[in-house]
């Protein structure tokens, strides 16, 4: 429920009413009708671009900043480049679902690409705890993030100007326009320029969209946008720990970077939607949206190496590795929107085809022999000094093609979902959904590799939704009992039949059960959610050694299995309160308790039994808490406290780690003898906080990338 739009910003009203106004969100996501929050039984929490860029606004997962029950961390990449966001204790990248505009948006490896979201366009986030399948299909596991792009409300010019520490300048100007055909027309450009507070930590994005909402009939509406975006992205890396946790002295401090050649992220994409909405009559309505996209990318990274690490001699591991990476998507939605006195039912299909293509390639010192060491692609760098110090041996190869793959990914579904008003204060939801995958992958023979061969699977799961909701005296009380699931195909990497046998296909499903309460004022000065759940994941795939492959070489050495099961439960609060015409708090706190409770692994011949221990990077306790306050007409202050509890470092919870707190301040200046131009200061990290994003294996620290520094920013943005 947490609303991070700052309604004094957006707002120049002096009455509360109109303030309060501004905390009636309207919310599509969860029901794929349009909502209010309050009356939706489930957690949602709507995060207002504008405000996030109030704070600071600057990678992919600053949307999930404040919302109760998500916490993140930032890996090798340094931004958003290999995020790690646990939506109520998930403990992987597939745990939630991106939408854009209601669109699925499913990265190469199922993931959520926050790389490529165009925020520039995003008017707000709308962010959905519990599992979405039913309506959305796979990846909505533990939740959904749907990125709601601006529409054209009117006409307006804008130009905007922000620069800031450590080089970051960005611009942007838009223009919409409401014709007298009813038409409206919407542009957009985004240059976007940062240096970076570490070494190769620094970017250059460009972002260009256009929007047109054209009215066909009285009944019938078409929205079409197309989206072009390119960046390069230094990648940083991370910095070694000793096996207590405790970062290592390194040549150039934090801000160094440790590893081979220059990381980068290159991305060209673009993507188009075509919507057509279409009222059949005034109780039922259609809605058809076609997606296509294109994207290449150009890897060039280190990987960290915890088998090649030697504190005893100052070597921090890494591998090199290098991947040229095209796709192509297309992804159609529909559904039929019917509502009666006392049904509100909406029902259709989703169809999703992508072709992806790759050339991966490898560096360091590469060989299983004893003159090359026995090491896969090993770069060993001299932390004391960042020199590398293998870079001689006559087995380091750079760039060597390791594999040639090309894969296709091919999943429909079909669903139904009814909220039905049993009585004036009692509502019932009952959903399912059906859903089929399949892939073909296909891994071209490489000189050197053993990358090689054909692998096709497929697999299905039946969601199924009920939630049962009751407007109190007191508030909306709901009961929501929904299943997730992911196809669980997983990277592309484990469709390699050379070395991964996989005899079956399993959805890896979580069964989710929530009770909850939601309440305001009649004014809506204050709003209160407090949710509490549950959740039990199962079938989560793991690799194992092959048992064929101890007797038969020719088998591939590694097995996909399934079976791990695992368990979250949690609490979590949000309020929103208008002290005043002039002031608002807001406030949000969550606690989350998972644990394995069947999690054995099989380490390089070694049974590791993990069940009862806590996942790695889940924080248990957050804390959030904003004011913001008009002083007068012309000026408004704002302040954000954030805290992340401690989290589990290794797998066997032998070391754990990580809080951190940070505080970000602000001002907005309105001038009035301008009123056209708005003014913003930002400070994030205000205190200049140290912190660092730990990571670790089966039974060691590894590894921790550490948190930005202090920034400034200032921006001036004018409206006309």
């Amino acid at each position: 429920m947490l609303i991070l739009a700052s309604p004094l910003s957006v707002l120049a009203s002096d009455t509360a009413e109109n303030e309060s106004e501004k905390m009636e969100t309207m919310t599509v996501t969860a029901t794929r009708t349009e909502k209010n929050r309050q009356d939706v039984p489930v957690s949602i929490s709507v995060q207002e671009m504008e405000a996030l860029l109030e704070q600071g606004f600057t990678y992919g997962t600053d949307e999930f900043r404040g919302v109760p029950g998500i916490s993140f961390r930032r890996g090798e990449g340094g931004g958003d480049v290999f995020p790690f966001v646990s939506f109520r204790g998930s403990s992987g990248t597939d745990g939630y679902l991106a939408l854009i505009d209601g669109v699925p948006y499913v990265g190469v490896f199922e993931e959520a690409p926050l790389d490529q979201i165009p925020y520039g366009v995003v008017e707000r986030v709308e962010v959905v705890k519990g599992p979405g399948s039913t309506l959305y299909g796979r990846g909505a596991v533990y939740g959904l993030a749907n990125y709601i792009l601006r529409r054209v409300e009117g006409d307006e010019n804008k130009l905007s100007l922000t620069g800031g520490s450590n080089g970051y300048v960005k611009g942007q100007g838009s223009l919409t326009r409401r014709l007298d055909s009813g038409v409206g027309v919407l542009l957009d450009a985004t240059i976007d320029e940062y240096d970076g507070w570490r070494e190769r930590g620094g970017y250059s994005k460009l972002n260009l969209f256009g929007k047109i909402e054209m009215p066909i009939s009285d009944r019938t509406d078409i929205t079409a946008y197309l989206n072009y975006y390119e960046s390069d992205k230094g990648i940083t890396n991370g910095i070694p720990l000793d096996n207590e946790g405790n970062l290592l002295p390194v040549a150039g401090g934090r801000t160094a970077f440790l590893g081979f050649g220059t990381p980068k992220d290159d991305q060209q994409l673009w993507f188009g939607t075509l919507k057509i909405d279409h009222s059949l009559n005034a109780n039922l309505a259609l809605s058809a949206s076609l997606q296509l996209r294109h994207s290449e990318r150009d890897n060039n990274l280190n990987f960290y190496d915890a088998f090649g690490f030697a504190p005893d001699r100052n070597v921090y591991a890494v591998n090199g590795f290098r991947s040229e990476k095209e796709q192509d998507a297309a992804v159609f939605d529909g559904s039929l929107h019917w509502q009666s006195e006392r049904h509100n039912v909406v029902a259709g299909m989703s169809f999703d085809h992508a072709t992806s293509s790759a050339l991966d390639m490898w560096s360091g010192q590469h060989g299983f022999t004893a003159e090359c060491g026995f090491n896969f692609f090993l770069i060993e760098v001299d932390y004391a000094t960042g020199q590398v110090i293998n870079r001689d041996h006559p087995c380091f190869v750079v760039d060597l093609p390791f594999s040639d793959n090309e894969v296709e990914n091919t999943a429909w579904g079909i669903f139904v979902q009814d909220e039905i008003s049993l009585t004036n204060t009692l509502t019932a939801t009952l959903g399912i959904r059906y859903d089929a995958f399949k892939r073909d992958a296909e891994f071209d023979p490489v000189a050197g590799s053993s990358a090689s061969g054909d692998l096709s699977g497929d697999t299905d799961a039946i969601s199924p939704r009920f939630a049962l909701a009751w407007d109190s005296a007191i508030g909306n009380l709901y009961f929501s009992y929904g299943r997730g699931f992911n196809s669980n195909f997983g990277p592309i990497f484990e469709w390699n039949p050379a070395n991964y046998a996989r005899p079956e296909n399993k959805p890896t499903t979580i069964d989710s059960y929530e009770i909850g309460l939601k309440t305001a004022t009649e004014d809506n000065r204050l709003q209160l959610e407090v949710a509490i759940f549950q959740t039990v994941q199962k079938d989560r795939r793991s690799t194992i050694p092959n048992p064929a492959a101890e007797d038969d070489f020719s088998q591939p050495s590694n097995l996909i299995s399934y079976g791990q099961r695992y368990e979250s439960r949690g609490f979590e609060f949000s309020l929103a309160y208008l002290l005043t015409q002039d002031a608002r708090l807001a406030v949000s706190a969550s606690y989350i308790d998972p644990e394995w409770d069947e999690y054995i692994i099989n380490s390089w011949g070694t049974v590791i039994d993990l069940s009862g221990t806590t996942p790695v990077g889940v924080a248990q306790n957050t804390y959030y808490l904003s004011y913001d306050h008009r002083l007068a007409p012309w000026i408004e202050l704002r302040a954000v406290y954030e805290y992340y509890g401690d989290y589990q470092i290794t797998q066997d919870n032998r070391v754990d780690g990580g809080q951190y707190d940070l505080l970000t301040l602000g001002a907005s200046i309105y001038p009035v003898w301008w009123p056209d131009i708005t003014f913003k200061l930002t400070a994030l990290n205000a205190l200049d906080e140290e912190y660092y994003f730990y990571f670790g294996d089966q039974t060691a620290p590894t590894y921790a990338t550490p948190g930005p520094e202090r920034e400034l920013r200032a921006s001036v943005e004018y409206k006309w």
